[in-house]
């Protein structure tokens, strides 16, 4: 895509990495500019910088270039090459955590929400990644725990309650509130891969998101 092609909100962020921010500016360059409306925001793959014209357009100039410096530090951290067999959305969690703080401290801005924890400071996206997978499972952990102790409450009401229980597996009545079907396993709308920029569609192994979570 030529230059004049280029939607001018794009432009503009470019153009003011390459001022005033020379490190970011000198990389996003290298990048291969591509428009896609149907991506979320932004999204990198080592080669291609892909954006949504409208959003980028609805930022203001100091978010604009900050999510440009973003997706930049995705590709020179190559954090595509690097995700190897992990779970994608945490992976871009975990790249988000490290690089959104080197964005901010550089005087850039980013999108409302940005992932950042003092906690993942100074750590690599292996290291973050690593423990956000022990926090999801020990929060998992906790959950089941907790359901299971109500389980156990409730069933011990029951027993004690002097009323006859129902037999196993009896549905239950309109009244009763039944749960239907099961959605477990079944896509999040919000966070369809890739996970961590909302396209609503596939990514490549090789892809990384150039979109703040929150």
């Amino acid at each position: 895509m030529s230059t004049q092609d280029l939607h001018p909100a794009f432009k503009r962020a470019r153009r003011s990495l390459l001022l005033d921010h020379p490190f970011f500016g000198n990389l996003v360059m290298y990048l291969e500019p591509v428009e896609d409306p149907n991506v979320k925001l932004m999204w990198v793959d080592g080669k291609q910088i892909s954006y949504n014209p409208e959003a980028f357009a609805a930022l203001d100039a100091k978010t604009a270039a900050g999510v440009l410096a973003h997706g930049v530090l995705h590709c020179a951290l190559e954090h595509h090459v690097r995700r190897g067999q992990r779970d994608e959305a945490v992976w871009n969690d975990a790249c988000d955590y490290t690089i959104n703080p080197i964005v901010a401290d550089s005087g850039l801005s980013l999108p409302t929400g940005a992932l950042s924890s003092s906690a993942y400071a100074g750590k690599s996206a292996e290291v973050v990644y690593r423990l956000l997978q022990e926090k999801k499972a020990k929060d998992q952990q906790n959950q089941q725990d907790s359901g299971s102790g109500a389980g156990e409450k409730s069933q011990g009401n029951q027993a004690g309650s002097g009323k006859p229980q129902e037999a196993p597996g009896k549905p239950q009545d309109a009244a009763g509130g039944g749960t239907g079907p099961s959605t477990a396993g079944q896509p999040n709308g919000a966070n369809s891969a890739p996970s961590s920029n909302g396209q609503g569609q596939s990514q490549a192994q090789g892809q990384c998101t150039g979109e703040v979570r929150d």
